[in-house]
């Protein structure tokens, strides 16, 4: 978030300061990181405050202001929620470019599969139940041949905007689509309330991530006899 009632150039010098930055330098440096984030021209926005910046623009302040120490890693939680649908991708590619030049880590968090599929490309990829991981591994593993009974529902129910493929597809008869709230996550698994393979152990012991092959791990006690799931 960006302070309301300071400039983008106030925003990103105070950092800047404090990291040492010499006062003779702060201005061109201010300069040379909204260049990095794409928000140019610099000195056009220098005294321009939040309010005046569209959602991707200061997003990409926001980008400026995490790269002032430095870092090695970054923590993205919903970096693009609040960004307008068509400029959600350029921030993503902004990131990635920032991963390629700067050697910057990204942990992304979303609940969005459509931009976790873009941005995992250069990595790796971990979906979460209810606090837990229940499947990690590259992307074309895990995406196109999901082990884990959850994710294969979350798959099978994400939009598609071809009707003809969308009207071939088949759904996984879960169970329940109620999700337990997290003051009673359920004993064992967390997903076996809802599971359509679910057997007595499932419902007492927490299954632990195991290697499947090449690094693709699940977390599932009926994953050697879960049938192989595809899109249609």
């Amino acid at each position: 978030a960006l302070n309301p009632v300071k400039t983008i150039q106030q925003t990103l010098s105070a950092p800047l300061r404090c990291h040492g930055t010499p006062a003779r330098e702060v201005k061109a440096r201010v300069e040379e990181l909204l260049r990095i984030v794409g928000v140019i021209p610099p000195e056009y926005f220098f005294n321009k405050y939040p309010h005046h910046l569209s959602g991707g623009m200061r997003q990409r302040v926001v980008l400026a202001r995490s790269i002032i120490p430095k870092p090695q890693f970054i923590l993205a939680d919903e970096p693009v929620s609040m960004v307008d649908a068509s400029l959600r991708l350029s921030i993503l590619d902004l990131m990635m470019k920032l991963n390629r030049e700067l050697g910057v880590a990204f942990l992304y968090i979303t609940h969005d599969l459509a931009t976790a599929r873009y941005i995992a490309r250069r990595g790796r990829i971990a979906v979460m139940y209810l606090g837990r991981i229940v499947e990690t591994g590259v992307l074309a593993d895990v995406f196109e041949r999901p082990l884990h009974p959850y994710l294969q529902a979350l798959l099978a129910a994400a939009p598609i905007p071809d009707p003809k493929v969308a009207k071939k597809r088949k759904a996984l008869p879960l169970k329940s689509l109620e999700v337990a709230g997290a003051d009673a996550i359920p004993i064992g698994c967390a997903f076996h309330p809802r599971c359509p393979y679910a057997k007595e152990i499932c419902a007492q012991e927490v299954p632990q991530l195991e290697d499947r092959e090449n690094g693709h791990l699940v977390a599932c006690h009926r994953a050697e006899v879960i049938p192989p799931w595809h899109l249609m």
